[in-house]
């Protein structure tokens, strides 16, 4: 009776598996910060309930929440693409689509940041800054913080799907269902300025993190 040779087991770089876990924690925290920093009134209605909304502190608390939210989240985004770069990485010199994907991913990561205090920039500086209510709702009503994150973050993260999928499939960390699900994710990011979309992001994220988890098999 022949003996079977062991199966080898995933090897799992030390980069990969503190990328993976900012991917999951980023999973978490992105829509809770998208959630949580927003407000659930409408630009048509009336001023008294702005003005209302912003002067209840738990929705000054919440709001407030989503922009720490949104931050460590932009922060975990950051360690994920570092880390995922890191494992696709083939050389001493980085590729022009590696410095593309670094690029993007912290472009998405400042815009995201941006957006987060755009979103809570009123709560903040009644919370913090103590400053009254602002009497004229309008102010209220506009914000760039959700167009900042829906419009140029979406189109941002996409682009950085979009470039890091090639190379994660030219390195054998993407099997092809994954290149599949990473370019339905990209087109569906399209659309993020109607909410729902937004979420094949943290998806995304979260998808990657697991195959990062997972490890390679080593050559040999």
């Amino acid at each position: 009776m022949t003996a079977t040779a062991p199966r080898p087991t995933p090897t799992v770089l030390p980069g990969s598996r503190l990328a993976a876990w900012a991917g999951v924690a980023f999973f978490v925290l992105f829509p809770v910060g998208v959630l949580f920093s927003s407000n659930d009134l409408d630009g048509s209605d009336s001023d008294a309930k702005w003005h209302d909304w912003f002067a209840d502190s738990g929705h000054r608390t919440n709001n407030i929440i989503g922009i720490y939210a949104l931050v460590i989240a932009a922060i975990l985004f950051v360690v994920f693409a570092a880390g995922l770069l890191e494992r696709l990485r083939v050389g001493d010199a980085p590729s022009m689509l590696h410095r593309v994907a670094a690029g993007t991913g912290i472009l998405f990561a400042g815009l995201t940041m941006v957006a987060a205090i755009q979103l809570g920039g009123i709560s903040g500086n009644i919370a913090f800054g103590d400053n009254p209510v602002p009497k004229d709702a309008d102010i209220m009503r506009q914000t760039l913080g959700y167009g900042t994150l829906a419009v140029a973050g979406a189109l941002t993260a996409l682009a950085f799907i979009v470039v890091i999928t090639p190379l994660a499939q030219a390195a054998g960390l993407f099997p092809r269902w994954l290149v599949i699900v990473s370019y339905i994710a990209a087109v569906l990011l399209l659309g993020a300025a109607v909410f729902l979309p937004l979420a094949a992001l943290p998806i995304w994220v979260l998808i990657v993190s697991i195959v990062l988890m997972r490890g390679r098999q080593p050559a040999g």
